[in-house]
């Protein structure tokens, strides 16, 4: 498995009607879950879309899922990819019937979240995905959907109890990452039972 594949997952779950995407060098790193080089921040040739299999093993991620790097601004550290076909990532399906949106996904997580908030612990971005039978991948939108309604609603933000195994930190790109011992003080403190249950268009669409 490549370091990159979690970016491939990531691209391959944009709806196919989004033709461009812009996603902070900071975003990329928590969607992989590592840093990013330091040759990704200096050098623009490794934003280069490859004409080789052999060459630049990061961009083959992009460049599988269907995408390329369109344009990259290393001083304010974003990078924009473009669809390079119109290829739709068909929804796989399961002996009991089509797979969950990402906002079904979020729902998921987010209660799986609010227990591990409960008795104040955390989860690393493996064990949550075994827990909820995803790829590691496949957990960037559905933590993307619960980080965006904590901000929208002025709570803490549940995120930051998603941690990388070395480390035990969360992920850069995550809200409260910056200052993680008081965001995750400020989830353990919160009354997340008595709250409204959150469902799938509450994600989608806000408070």
């Amino acid at each position: 498995m490549s370091k990159y594949d979690p970016l491939r997952g990531f691209l391959e779950s944009i709806p196919p009607d989004v033709e461009k995407r812009s996603l902070s060098f900071s975003r990329i790193e928590s969607i992989i879950g590592a840093a990013l080089p330091a040759s990704a921040r200096k050098h623009r040739a490794w934003w280069s879309n490859p004409t080789s299999r052999r060459d630049h093993p990061h961009a083959q991620a992009w460049l599988a899922a269907g995408w390329k790097v369109d344009t990259v601004d290393q001083e304010h550290e974003w990078v924009r990819f473009r669809r390079t076909s119109s290829r739709r990532v068909v929804p796989k399906t399961t002996p009991s019937g089509p797979e969950m949106t990402t906002y079904e996904r979020g729902v998921q997580i987010y209660q799986v979240l609010i227990c591990a908030a409960h008795h104040r612990q955390t989860l690393t971005y493996p064990i949550l995905a075994d827990l909820v039978g995803l790829p590691r991948w496949g957990l960037g939108p559905p933590l993307d959907h619960i980080q965006e309604y904590c901000r929208a609603s002025g709570l803490p933000p549940l995120t930051v109890l998603v941690v990388q195994t070395h480390g035990g930190v969360p992920s850069s790109g995550f809200h409260g990452a910056q200052d993680a011992d008081a965001a995750r003080e400020a989830v353990f403190a919160h009354d997340w039972f008595g709250m409204r249950p959150v469902a799938p268009d509450l994600l989608e669409y806000g408070v």
